[in-house]
């Protein structure tokens, strides 16, 4: 969610998620607010890809990471981003080498997931609050976020449940998970007998005719269904199900890159996103007028062997002649250094 007054948020990071941003150009350390609604590794499994690569690409301030409690303390988000980063101590003492500032150190927000309406941000105007919901165990939330007028609410995966009604009164979009509610259909579909799809969607998910009952009661601007197997076998009946109840606007958040925008006078539109067919990593951005480049916290031949880095071979040996440039074998600076940004918009 971009907000138009500098403010980033990412609800859920899951696979593909990445390429997609890369893919818009949109650049890594441009995020710094990311929530998840649970720790399903559908929704988080690009977080350690994004952290430890975000640093690398301008992220030198920590990554702050909002997510809900568990049942019991391993199963919290604390515990979670502390073991990931257990898990990937190779990878960041490998990239000390190089100018990562804060971009290891991520501030965790861990908030109660039983809390009904806790509010979890409140800054530069920007409020997002939260409440439970029941999704495969306890420690599922879903989110609301209010800034300037406008309004999204962000649920995550859950059971139709009375707290999204309660939190999303007329809230300009509602985005919810939906699942096809003809079992036989999704089962011919996907190859799934159809006990294990029926009891998967009816412990765990939305099927369209509760998405459908929300949307009406709670009256969004517009209703979208995403977290959904976006085909043509299921649409037309999934929306024939929702709209049982739902008689609004109504969108799916997909084909991947879709994208919806909410204006001043709080209408909402939305249109397929339209990306190159390939594209370099986005540089990053950096909104003051100076970039302060933090030292690495050791050079990088100091945690490689001699034995082994005695066995590279020289490269005057593989260069042409004449075309060998001066390496930078290590970062020239043991002190942070502070520089002009030659992207900054100029003074007036």
């Amino acid at each position: 969610m971009q907000l138009g007054n500098g403010d980033d948020f990412v609800f859920d990071l899951g696979i593909g998620s990445l390429r997609n941003y890369n893919s818009f150009s949109i650049p890594l350390n441009s995020i710094d607010h990311v929530f998840f609604t649970h720790l399903h590794m559908d929704h988080m499994s690009d977080l350690a890809y994004f952290l430890m690569f975000r640093g690398f690409m301008g992220g030198w301030e920590p990554l702050h990471i909002y997510g809900p409690s568990g049942s019991e303390p391993q199963y919290g988000t604390s515990h979670m981003v502390k073991h990931m980063l257990e898990m990937t101590a190779w990878h960041r003492d490998s990239f000390n080498g190089f100018p990562i500032g804060k971009g290891y150190d991520p501030v965790v927000h861990e908030f109660d997931f039983m809390e009904e309406g806790g509010v979890v941000y409140d800054a530069n105007g920007v409020k997002i609050t939260h409440w439970p919901t029941s999704h495969t165990k306890d420690g599922a939330s879903s989110y609301r976020l209010d800034w300037n007028g406008r309004s999204v609410c962000m649920t995550g995966d859950n059971r139709p449940n009375s707290l999204t009604i309660t939190h999303c009164k007329g809230v300009d979009m509602l985005i919810s998970e939906v699942q096809n509610a003809a079992i036989s259909l999704s089962s011919q579909a996907l190859g799934m007998p159809a006990a294990m799809t029926a009891n998967t969607i009816d412990t765990s998910h939305t099927p369209a005719y509760g998405l459908g009952y929300i949307c009406k009661e709670a009256k969004p601007k517009v209703c979208v269904g995403t977290h959904y197997s976006y085909d043509d076998v299921f649409n037309n009946e999934t929306v024939a199900q929702v709209r049982h109840h739902w008689k609004g606007a109504f969108a799916f958040g997909a084909p991947d890159l879709v994208t919806f925008n909410i204006s001043g006078d709080g209408k909402v539109w939305w249109r397929e996103g339209v990306a190159g067919d390939s594209s370099q990593t986005p540089r990053p951005t950096f909104k003051t007028p100076t970039i302060k480049f933090p030292a690495p916290r050791h050079p990088v031949y100091d945690v490689i062997n001699d034995k082994i880095e005695a066995n590279e071979i020289p490269p005057e040996k593989w260069y042409p002649k004449g075309h060998m440039p001066e390496l930078v074998r290590e970062w020239p600076l043991s002190k942070d250094i502070e520089i002009p940004n030659p992207f900054a918009t100029p003074p007036e």
